[in-house]
């Protein structure tokens, strides 16, 4: 065993990913039409719930998930539904969960599955999958996905942090960012950081200076991530492509 971190240095010096052929920004389908609905009269302040077509493309960058979403804050700003300091903004479970594919090769997402997903991954950053399947505790009995998580939680957090801070810093609007599944988050020295423990499904709320606060709650889904034979999930409707906005004032 006192040979194991040497063999491991030499995978990982001999095991090199695959060169990466990434999605582009004109390859995401765009919505064909986003539905916008208003309730309420404004008097203190409004709750803008964004319900926004993504599909697995729609993870390929950090900066395609950002110009996607921005269509969705520019048309509520367009239509005078975003007030500066006063607008609350949510966005749906797990819409943070699938950054654990941006920035891999174009062919991992032509998986069907989750399982699919997880395999190519594992396949494409197998070195680090290995590093991590041999130091990391496991909480999970899937250790598998669990590894695949815990291997990309790093860029994960620093993703997300950097996508829903920008969003918030640009509109001026405070955002309860939709759910992320990481390894035990806190939130360190005003950074979003993986810890020891178990996958959470959690969302984290953002100022609108940017700054982000601890952890607001635990989601109770986290099993759809485990199930491997489950297919990608698409937000709002596949069929027609449509995203919708829901504005309450208050």
């Amino acid at each position: 065993m006192r040979f194991l971190p040497f063999i491991l240095l030499c995978l990982l010096v001999c095991c090199k990913k695959n060169e990466i052929h990434p999605i582009l920004m004109d390859e995401v389908p765009k919505p064909k039409s986003i539905q916008l609905t208003s309730q309420g009269e404004f008097k203190k302040g409004s709750l803008l719930i964004i319900e926004p077509f993504l599909v697995s493309k729609s993870y390929g960058s950090e900066e395609i998930l950002y110009q996607t979403l921005k269509l969705y804050f520019d048309f509520a700003k367009e239509k005078g539904k975003i007030s500066v300091d006063r607008t609350l903004v949510r966005l749906p479970v797990h819409i943070g969960t699938w950054l654990l594919f941006s920035g891999e090769d174009r062919s991992l997402f032509l998986a069907e599955t989750l399982g699919g997903f997880y395999k190519k991954i594992s396949e494409e950053n197998f070195a680090s999958f290995l590093w991590v399947y041999l130091y990391n505790k496991s909480y999970a009995k899937n250790e598998f996905v669990e590894t695949v998580y815990q291997m990309k939680a790093w860029q994960m957090a620093y993703k997300y942090q950097s996508i829903f801070s920008r969003l918030a810093k640009e509109y001026r609007v405070s955002i309860v960012a939709g759910s992320i599944v990481l390894p035990n988050p806190k939130v360190i020295e005003g950074n979003i950081t993986p810890t020891d423990g178990p996958l959470r499904n959690v969302s984290f709320y953002f100022h609108s200076d940017g700054r982000v606060d601890e952890k607001m709650s635990n989601w109770q889904s986290e099993s759809y991530f485990f199930n491997e034979e489950k297919p990608f999930p698409t937000f709002a409707k596949r069929k027609f492509g449509e995203g919708k906005i829901l504005c309450f004032f208050y």
